[in-house]
């Protein structure tokens, strides 16, 4: 699997490249697949990394393309031509400095349409979803009322500096023990969740928007709909295997086990290439 995120300039070089690894990759081991990471939005002129993904796929020299369906809570995208392929970051929860779903399932849907109207196959595509979420910093401290983040809505680089990813373990850990103000609250549009809480070293209010086993098994179910090849999860070591005996500890093994076991379910109902 490649991860290429610089060099745009140089598509012509990388498709070469490509061929060229696929001659050899195949003399080496015909059974070995090769994948391209890229983007949620390939056609959005503000996301698109000039690479000729198109190619790579109709020239069969990636077996498929990884497709990052996150960090969706940063993108101020454009709509295209094609209706099915436009997402309009305005319809999630927040907009401005307002914290807003990592990866909502309309996003996801129009991102898989933008590839399918550029001539890449849903059946081409496997789609990478988070296993972390996005915790931000709210101006007030009531639970539950609309989170503001103290930062200027129209500069995403300002608004990062408070809010930071947040792996699911540590969530998993923070919804066991208490600590959430609100409790788990659904996002039947976006299907994804968030909670409040007290950030215990700035004394502030935070608030986390993440996914949970469930959401993510819609998700998937949507993906099957659309025959995408498969699901993929970033990353791994954001789920707690082991119960080291801190509180809260159990419950997110016993949550990891659920994360592992809505992948199998996906697999067990989606056509295998």
């Amino acid at each position: 699997n490649f991860d290429i995120e610089g060099h745009p300039s140089m598509a012509n070089e990388m498709t070469a490249a490509f061929a060229e690894l696929r001659t050899r990759a195949r003399f080496q081991n015909p059974l070995m697949q090769i994948s391209f990471c890229h983007v949620i939005f390939p056609a959005d002129p503000n996301l698109r990394r000039g690479y000729d993904i198109v190619s790579l796929i109709q020239r069969d020299l990636v077996d498929f393309i990884m497709v990052m369906a996150y960090d969706m809570n940063w993108i101020r995208t454009e709509c295209v031509e094609n209706a099915t392929s436009c997402w309009d970051p305005t319809q999630e929860p927040g907009v401005g400095n307002i914290p807003r779903p990592n990866a909502p399932i309309r996003g996801i849907l129009a991102g898989i349409n933008q590839y399918e109207s550029m001539g890449i196959p849903a059946a081409k595509l496997v789609v990478g979803l988070p296993w972390y979420g996005y915790t931000s910093e709210c101006r007030t401290d009531n639970a539950g009322d609309a989170c503001e983040m103290p930062c200027d809505g129209a500069n995403m680089t300002d608004c990062a500096r408070v809010s930071k990813q947040m792996p699911f373990k540590e969530i998993a850990v923070l919804l066991a023990t208490g600590a959430s103000t609100t409790g788990v609250v659904y996002d039947a549009p976006s299907a994804s969740a968030w909670a409040d809480y007290i950030d215990p070293m700035s004394l502030r209010r935070h608030r986390v928007w993440f996914d949970t086993p469930d959401t993510l098994a819609i998700k998937m179910a949507a993906l099957r709909q659309v025959g995408v090849r498969g699901v993929g999860f970033w990353e791994s070591g954001s789920l707690q295997y082991e119960d080291n005996g801190s509180n809260g500890s159990e419950s997110a093994v016993s949550q990891t086990q659920e994360m592992w076991d809505a992948i199998a379910a996906f697999a067990a109902s989606t056509k295998h290439y």
